[in-house]
């Protein structure tokens, strides 16, 4: 509203300010663009520049040879059993293509620290309903030491950050957006990070907690509200239960680990 005055006035005595504004406020695409490419290339440098592998990382690569020899059944009996399936599977997948089981762990990687860029915008610019907001946060993030760093070893955490960060944009966007399909969505990429990593779990009870408490406090919208949690709950079941059939990780699995931690802690 106060601004339109500003726009007016613009527009009848200089046309072409007006274009170099439009230009401005479309030019996020090129600077998220920017911020994908440089992120890339700076990535894949990094890791050119200074190849390593930790012990971790070690420990991922012959978990992802085990599940390509002997699928999922050869990881029950491992050292390392517990580890979340997402990224072994992954590396895997690179493995069946052709590369050797340390270039397919740092492709994943890389490529989801790119993604993960792109992640970022989506999920400030939903947050501030400013694409350019947004566009800005993606380019920061491209340069991160940090985020770098995890995306040029092998380790689970550029693929949690990926897919909690998709998680949480889906959210927003349920929550901004009145699609209550959003949170479906939301629940299964939730998933897929708690297979990367299980502390992404914790979505499972801070976001169901929050809506459980607008369902209390805002009357007017239960029923929407009452939706969304429907949905986002299906979503992580429905979801999972695909997910596990794709990865080829029995339900038992998930049946057995949680009987075995219910026992824990009422042992």
């Amino acid at each position: 509203m106060i601004l339109t005055p500003l726009k007016n006035f613009i527009i009848s005595t200089c046309p072409e300010k007006l274009d170099k504004l439009s230009r401005f406020r479309h030019g996020w695409a090129w600077l998220l663009l920017t911020a994908l490419t440089a992120g890339g290339a700076f990535r894949l440098w990094r890791h050119w520049a200074e190849p390593m592998i930790s012990r971790d990382g070690v420990l991922y690569l012959r978990q992802a040879e085990l599940w390509l020899a002997g699928g999922f059944q050869a990881l029950q009996g491992s050292e390392a059993a517990w580890i979340p399936r997402l990224l072994p599977w992954s590396i895997s997948r690179g493995m069946l293509c052709g590369l050797s089981a340390y270039s397919s762990g740092i492709l994943v990687n890389v490529l989801a620290g790119t993604l993960l860029i792109a992640a970022v915008f989506l999920l400030t610019g939903e947050f501030f309903r400013d694409k350019r907001l947004g566009a800005l946060a993606a380019l920061f993030c491209a340069f991160v030491p940090e985020f770098v760093q995890l995306s040029v070893e092998i380790q689970r955490e550029s693929l949690y950050l990926l897919f909690m960060t998709l998680a949480l944009w889906l959210a927003v966007c349920g929550f901004r957006r009145r699609n209550r399909f959003y949170w479906g969505g939301a629940g299964t990429t939730a998933f897929l990070a708690a297979l990367a990593r299980y502390e992404a779990l914790e979505l499972f009870l801070f976001i169901p907690l929050f809506l459980l408490g607008r369902l209390w406090l805002n009357a007017e919208e239960r029923r929407e509200t009452g939706w969304a949690l429907l949905l986002f709950l299906l979503g992580g079941a429905v979801g999972g239960i695909l997910l596990s059939a794709l990865l080829g990780i029995p339900l038992e699995y998930y049946t057995e680990a949680l009987t075995g931690r219910l026992r824990g802690l009422w042992g």
